[in-house]
């Protein structure tokens, strides 16, 4: 197959992943619009339900009046993030309603699927009077001891149960403001994946006069001017931990990928990708990763690491090929405890150093936690933790690094990372990259390079 026809599959290929990301990442929107904030909302209206069920219980109110005192009070406590809250009897009329509109009826509809069906609670999405609200309607069990509340029921004695119906609206806005900081993530990603899809295209247009000059060249540049948008603009200055890293594409663009960040309880992100192959099909599914990664750290719910391995790995199982997959490492560090939580997803083990007083450095490798991204969906990961003392050092590498070859098609290997490692100990981190880019480039004897190159070194002052 000529050359022509090899570029011209690539970049199909290509195109075909930037347009699934695109449409991928416009879903994810959607997603967080409108099932995850209805989620989060219905979770508030259940809380607030069960307190109001709660109230009920403790003041035991003798009659309607009364109950509707308790409604008033928890509303107005509540203002303004509930349009209302009632409580309605079997046929759907109030027995107590507060609220900024008119009380209402429940709909035969509702009652029928809470009462007949059983189900535990409806979920509506509506807008009224120009603004969105979520309606949660659930069972609310009372025993009315003293009294009845609302019309009698056939066969209902004073004493009996009876079954209520709850109804609370919550107002969207505000609530959604929680979510911003995923949108905008979101929307990075889906402007990074357009940013992608018109290089590409821009490519196939010209493909010709990009054959004869170099045309592709600024192109791949221009896509790796992307790709670095992707990644940290400056290494976070934190007191607690020095940081340095380097990357290196292969061939303008890359299949590397590197984070650092601060979250908001001051706990230090470090993580560390690598997507099989090199090029633009890689780099599509890097700025993949980038996006996944980001919206699974802002989104709510279980905050282990393994939980949140265990969600990106279904993500990206779903929207990449089935012969692409990841390497990955994610550690996060806790500078008011100076421990370490980490988990390793096949990528090659980055190095510990330790300092020993007695002999020679210690060294650990990170090698736990589960297999690589996207190959399984199954998968299962388990994470670990280490407890860390001033001056150990964290050497984190893609496969660029021990993978690359001289020119007799020596690889450099993990056991020389280690060498130079060790006789760097007590050195800053800036230090001990450069110490380690320096001896790559004497070991390949400018052989040149075959692989992406990434490099993350942090240090505990």
């Amino acid at each position: 197959m000529k050359k022509g026809m090899w570029l011209r599959l690539a970049l199909g290929i290509g195109f075909a992943l930037g347009l699934l990301l695109f449409v991928r990442t416009f879903l994810s929107y959607r997603y967080v619009s409108e099932q995850l904030l209805t989620s989060y909302l219905g979770q508030r209206a259940g809380d607030h339900i069960t307190e109001i069920q709660n109230m009920v219980r403790t003041l035991e109110p003798a009659d309607a009046d009364e109950l509707q005192d308790i409604l008033e009070v928890f509303f107005e406590s509540n203002t303004p993030q509930l349009a209302y809250v009632g409580i309605f009897d079997q046929q759907g009329e109030p027995v107590a309603f507060a609220g900024t509109s008119d009380p209402r009826t429940i709909s035969r509809s509702i009652i029928d699927s809470i009462l007949v069906s059983s189900e535990q609670a409806v979920i509506q999405r509506i807008t009224d009077d120009g603004s969105e609200r979520l309606i949660a309607t659930t069972p609310f069990r009372f025993r009315v001891d003293r009294g009845q509340l609302g019309p009698p029921d056939a066969g209902a004695g004073s004493g009996s149960p009876r079954f209520l119906i709850a109804q609370i609206a919550l107002r969207s806005a505000g609530v959604s403001d929680a979510y911003a900081p995923l949108r905008r993530n979101l929307v990075i990603s889906v402007a990074a994946a357009f940013a992608l899809l018109i290089s590409i295209s821009t490519v196939i247009l010209r493909l010709k006069s990009y054959l004869k000059g170099q045309e592709l060249e600024q192109q791949l540049a221009l896509a790796g001017l992307v790709q670095r948008e992707l990644l940290p603009d400056e290494l976070p200055a934190v007191s607690d931990l020095e940081i340095s890293a380097e990357f290196e594409p292969a061939q303008g663009v890359a299949g590397d990928y590197y984070d650092v960040f601060v979250m908001e309880d001051g706990r230090i992100n470090l993580m560390l990708g690598d997507v099989s192959g090199k090029g633009m099909p890689a780099a599509i599914i890097m700025a993949s990763l980038h996006g996944s990664v980001h919206a699974i750290d802002l989104d709510p719910g279980p905050d282990r690491l393994s939980d949140r391995i265990s969600r990106l790995n279904r993500d990206l199982f779903a929207r990449t090929p089935i012969d692409r997959f990841i390497t990955f490492v994610w550690a996060i560090y806790d500078p008011e405890n100076s421990t370490l939580e980490y988990l390793n997803a096949g990528h090659p083990a980055p190095i510990l150093l330790r300092p020993n007083e007695s002999g020679p450095p210690l060294i650990e490798r990170l090698d736990l936690g589960g297999p690589l991204l996207g190959a399984f969906i199954t998968s299962r990961y388990s994470q670990s933790e280490l407890q860390l003392r001033s001056g150990d050092l964290l050497v984190f590498y893609s496969d660029g690094l021990d993978e690359a070859e001289n020119r007799n098609g020596e690889m450099y290997g993990e056991e020389r990372v280690i060498k130079v490692v060790s006789s760097m100990a007590g050195e800053s981190a800036g230090s001990v990259r450069e110490a380690i880019l320096d001896d790559l480039m004497s070991f390949t004897e400018g052989s040149g390079q075959q692989d992406d190159l990434t490099l993350l070194v942090a240090r505990i002052p």
